[in-house]
């Protein structure tokens, strides 16, 4: 389950999708930030369907607020290597198996919504 937060070095701000007023806007910048992510944490290449799986809302313990989307994607390509130093092990689950492993809350309900979302 590959994450990250939007960088500012991901908005080419000489080249915004638009201008509304003075305000620029970016088309498409969480497509490529999960794609950014997946890549860097995963090396796998994700493809062009992405589903809102939900969201959270949650507090940083420093008392920053932060808004967690939660994405599923169609795999595209790729061999899975994890990011060297942040992880330690990988694995492809199905709803069943990831109840097998030690993962943060949520998770499990995660990976059955995905398989659930592409399958139908």
């Amino acid at each position: 389950m590959p994450g990250g937060k939007l960088e500012h070095q991901d908005l080419d701000l000489k080249n915004p999708t638009r201008m509304n007023g003075d305000v620029f806007d970016f088309q498409g910048a969480v497509a490529d930030l999960l794609r950014r992510e997946s890549k860097e944490e995963a090396n796998i290449e994700l493809g062009d369907n992405f589903r809102l799986l939900g969201d959270i809302v949650f507090v940083r313990p420093d008392g920053i607020p932060v808004v967690m989307l939660q994405f599923g994607a169609e795999y595209a390509g790729g061999e899975v290597k994890p990011e060297v130093g942040a992880f330690t092990e990988a694995a492809w689950v199905d709803a069943t198996e990831v109840k097998d492993y030690d993962c943060i809350d949520g998770i499990q309900d995660e990976v059955a919504r995905t398989i659930e979302l592409f399958s139908s």
